[in-house]
């Protein structure tokens, strides 16, 4: 629903997708790290190269969570630009990109 031709042009729309996609990441991450732990033999069936936890699969779960956090502060401040300063948030909706300006840092901050 949020990937219609109309509703890709909106910045909170193109937030909650990568919100989405953040949350979903994590959870298969949290899926696999309970397999890892009880499910031990399974999990080297699943990924039977051993270094991939340590290397990406650790990494990968802990960066999404912290996108996941960014993205709702991100969120927060789109929800209070347009419900405080709604003519401000009407002139700056319009530009192209500006879910990047949030999404980005998102990203950069939670690869740190």
């Amino acid at each position: 629903v949020l990937n219609t031709k109309e509703m890709r042009n909106n910045c909170f729309n193109n937030l909650l997708t990568a919100l989405n996609m953040t949350d979903s990441l994590h959870i298969i991450f949290a899926m696999l790290e309970v397999v890892r732990y009880d499910f031990p033999s399974t999990y080297s069936i699943l990924l039977p190269h051993p270094h991939i936890f340590p290397y990406v699969h650790y990494p990968v779960y802990r960066i999404c969570f912290c996108a996941s956090i960014y993205l709702i502060i991100g969120v927060g401040v789109e929800r209070y630009l347009a419900v405080c300063r709604p003519h401000h948030y009407r002139e700056v909706q319009g530009r192209s990109n500006r879910a990047l300006m949030y999404i980005l840092p998102a990203l950069v901050f939670s690869l740190l």
